[in-house]
C-alpha cells in the first residue's frame, strides 16, 4: 500500500520550500501539516494508509506551542530575527492570529498552520485514529516503542532513546536505522518529524523565555478554549508515559 502524497510533492510551488506544494482543489498546502479530516477527505490512499497500521502522535503543552508557533510566524512572515522579539511583539501578534483562528475550518492557511489543534491530527469525529499519544518530554518512550512495533533491536532501541532523551528532539536518525526508518515510517510522518525537531531544537529556548508572559485576558482565554482538547490529550500522555 502507498500514499498518494509522493505524487503531489512534485508540485512545489515556486519559492515555497520543499514541503510546500499546490493542489488543485485545496491551493498551496504545507504536506507536513495536514490534519485527519484532510487526509480523509482529499488524500484516500494515504488515509488507508494510516488506517492499515500502527500510528503516533507526538503532542506539546498546547500554551507553550501557541508561543513557539507566534515566535516562528513572526521569523518566517515577519522578518524577525530570534534576537528582535520582545514581549510585546508577541502580544501584538496574539491579538492578530486569534482573531484568524477565531474563523477557522478545518484547514487553516499558511501562514497560521503551527497554530493548528493538535487533537486534529489525533482525533476525527470523537474517535481516536492513531495508535498511541506520546508527550515532548517522553521521546524515549516513542522511540522505545518504533523498536518493539517494528523490531528494532534492544540495543539500537536504547541508543537511540538515549540520544532523543539527551537532546530534547527527533533530530533525524542514526544511519544504521535509515533504511529500517524510511521502510516502516511513510513519507508524511517522516515530514512531519522532519519539522517537529526543527521546532523543538531552535525555538525551545526561545519560547522558554516568554513562558511566563501574559496575553491579557481575551487571548488567555481564547487558548484555554480553542486547545481545550489538546491540554486533555497532552494531560493524559504525560500520566501514562510520565513527565
Amino acid at each position: 500500500m502507498s500514499s498518494d502524497l509522493p505524487e503531489l510533492a512534485s508540485r512545489r510551488c515556486d519559492g515555497g520550500g520543499e514541503h510546500i506544494v499546490r493542489h488543485p482543489r485545496l491551493g498551496d498546502i504545507h504536506l507536513a501539516h495536514l490534519p485527519l479530516q484532510i487526509l480523509r477527505d482529499n488524500f484516500p490512499a494515504t488515509w488507508a494508509l494510516i488506517l492499515s497500521g500502527p500510528s503516533f502522535a507526538v503532542v506539546h503543552d498546547p500554551r507553550a506551542c501557541f508561543i513557539s508557533a507566534l515566535i516562528q510566524r513572526l521569523q518566517e512572515f515577519k522578518g524577525y530575527e530570534a534576537t528582535d522579539i520582545h514581549p510585546e511583539d508577541l502580544q501584538r501578534e496574539a491579538i492578530e492570529v486569534v482573531k484568524r483562528l477565531d474563523t477557522r475550518d478545518a484547514f487553516v492557511d499558511l501562514e497560521h498552520i503551527n497554530f493548528m489543534r493538535q487533537s486534529d491530527h489525533v482525533d476525527l469525529d470523537d474517535h481516536r485514529v492513531v495508535t498511541a499519544v506520546f508527550p515532548i518530554e517522553r521521546l524515549d518512550a516513542l522511540w522505545s516503542r518504533l523498536g518493539e512495533t517494528f523490531g528494532l533491536n534492544d540495543q539500537t532501541t536504547a541508543w537511540a532513546g538515549a540520544s532523543l532523551a539527551s537532546h530534547g528532539r527527533l533530530r533525524g536518525v542514526h544511519r544504521r536505522l535509515a533504511s529500517t526508518y524510511r521502510r516502516v515510517v511513510s513519507e508524511p510522518a517522516r515530514q512531519r518529524i522532519f519539522m517537529l525537531s526543527k521546532r523543538v531544537g531552535p525555538l525551545r529556548g526561545v519560547s522558554n523565555a516568554f513562558a511566563s508572559l501574559s496575553f491579557g485576558e481575551d487571548v488567555e482565554r481564547f487558548i484555554k478554549t480553542f486547545y481545550a482538547k489538546d491540554m486533555e490529550i497532552h494531560r493524559a500522555a504525560l500520566a501514562e508515559w510520565g513527565p
